[in-house]
C-alpha cells in the first residue's frame, strides 16, 4: 500500500478516479481511502515496497496531493516513497497514532503552505558587500595594498568577515520581511539556503482565505528593498513544512508489527 497522505475521513474525502504510482511492471492503480474513526489513509496498491522515483511516479504522487489540496479536505502529506506491506499495517498506523494525527489535521485545517525566496541579484556578491560595508572595504584595501598581496591568514580573516556580514544581513532581512508579512502568516519556517547569493528561503503557513492578502504583503515586503534583490514566491502547496507528526516513523513501526504477525 503506497501512502500519499493521512486525511480527515468523511463526506469531504471524495477521491476522484486518480491513477497512482506504479511499482515494478504494474500499471497505475486507483487511489483509495482506508478509514479508522475520523482519519483515513489515502493510498493505492502496489506489488513492491520499492517505487522508482521517476517522472511518472513523482507526477502521480504530486497529482494526488494536488487533488486533495483542491478538495480542501484537511490532510497530512506523505513524502514520496512510503509503502506499507499491507492494509493491516496501514490500519495499525492509523489506530496507534490517531489522536496525534487527528490533532494535527484540526490544526492545519483550512491552511496551505506558501513559499518565499529572496536573493542578491548582483554579479559579484563580495564586491557588492565591499561597496556597501566600509569596514569590509577598509580591510580588503589594507590587505591588498601590501607588497606581495594578502597572506593566507589575511585572506581567511577577510573571508570570515565577509561571511559574518552576509549572515547578519540574512538574519536582518528575514526579520524585516516577516514583519512586513505580519498577520497574513500563521506560522513560518526558515529553510537552509543553498546558494551563496540566497538571502532567505521561507515557508509560510497561511489561511486559505488570506492567500491574496499574503501575495499583496509579499509585494509590499519586496518594495522595501532596492533592485539589488530579487524575490520569488510560490504556492499554495500542501503544508509539508508544518506537519509535526512523522508519517515515516509510525509507518516503520507498523511494518514491524505486520512482520511480527
Amino acid at each position: 500500500c503506497y501512502l500519499y497522505a493521512v486525511a480527515t475521513a468523511g463526506p469531504g474525502l471524495d477521491l476522484p478516479k486518480l491513477s497512482g504510482v506504479t511499482a515494478a511492471s504494474d500499471g497505475p492503480a486507483l487511489v483509495q481511502g482506508l478509514s479508522v474513526g475520523s482519519i483515513a489513509a489515502v493510498f493505492s496498491v502496489v506489488s513492491s515496497e520499492r517505487v522508482r522515483p521517476d517522472r511518472r511516479n513523482l507526477s502521480a504522487h504530486h497529482g494526488v496531493l494536488r487533488a486533495l489540496l483542491e478538495s480542501e479536505v484537511p490532510f497530512l502529506p506523505a513524502s514520496f516513497g512510503l509503502v506499507a506491506p499491507s492494509r493491516r499495517a496501514l490500519m495499525d498506523l492509523l489506530r496507534s497514532n490517531r489522536n496525534e494525527m487527528a490533532a494535527e489535521l484540526r490544526r492545519l485545517a483550512g491552511k496551505v503552505e506558501m513559499t518565499l525566496k529572496a536573493a542578491w541579484d548582483v554579479a559579484n556578491l563580495f564586491e557588492y558587500f565591499v561597496f556597501a560595508c566600509p569596514e569590509l572595504a577598509r580591510l580588503r584595501d589594507r590587505f591588498s595594498t601590501r607588497s606581495g598581496g594578502p597572506s593566507r591568514d589575511e585572506k581567511i580573516e577577510l573571508g570570515r568577515t565577509f561571511e559574518s556580514m552576509r549572515s547578519e544581513a540574512r538574519k536582518r532581512h528575514s526579520a524585516q520581511v516577516l514583519r512586513a508579512l505580519g498577520a497574513c502568516v500563521v506560522e513560518s519556517r526558515e529553510q537552509p539556503v543553498r546558494d551563496e547569493k540566497a538571502v532567505m528561503d521561507l515557508a509560510c503557513l497561511v489561511d486559505r482565505g488570506k492567500v491574496k492578502a499574503y501575495e499583496q504583503a509579499v509585494f509590499g515586503a519586496a518594495s522595501l528593498f532596492d533592485d539589488n534583490y530579487a524575490f520569488d514566491y510560490g504556492g499554495p502547496i500542501p503544508p509539508f513544512s508544518f506537519v509535526r507528526v512523522s508519517l515515516d516513523e509510525p509507518l516503520s513501526v507498523a511494518r514491524c508489527q505486520a512482520g511480527e504477525e
